[in-house]
């Protein structure tokens, strides 16, 4: 233990000059310091961005729907599609009218 103490000194004395180690500054992780303005303008543009995500998927999620609609109707169009139930058929029929 004290080999390992005298090699700590001897680097710290060749390095810095000096035996004593430096004072390590922590800070807290879950603090920010800044600004006021800066901390808004961080909380929107994350809002922001989040509300883009979504309405991003909520589009995406709405083109993909219409397509399936329009390729289903195709296929009963063209007769590739077996035979609708009732429920079906009367939403195709007033579709197509």
């Amino acid at each position: 233990m004290k080999e390992k103490e005298f090699k700590i000194n001897f680097e710290l004395k060749r390095i810095h000059n000096t035996t004593e180690a430096e004072v390590e500054i922590v800070h807290d992780p879950f603090s920010l310091d800044m600004e006021m303005v800066s901390a808004i303008r961080l909380i929107q543009k994350n809002e922001r961005g989040r509300q883009g995500r979504l309405r991003y998927n909520v589009i995406i999620e709405s083109v993909a729907k219409a397509n399936e609609k329009k390729n289903t109707r195709e296929h009963v169009k063209s007769g590739k599609v077996a035979d609708l139930s009732g429920p079906e058929k009367e939403q195709f029929a007033a579709e197509f009218v």
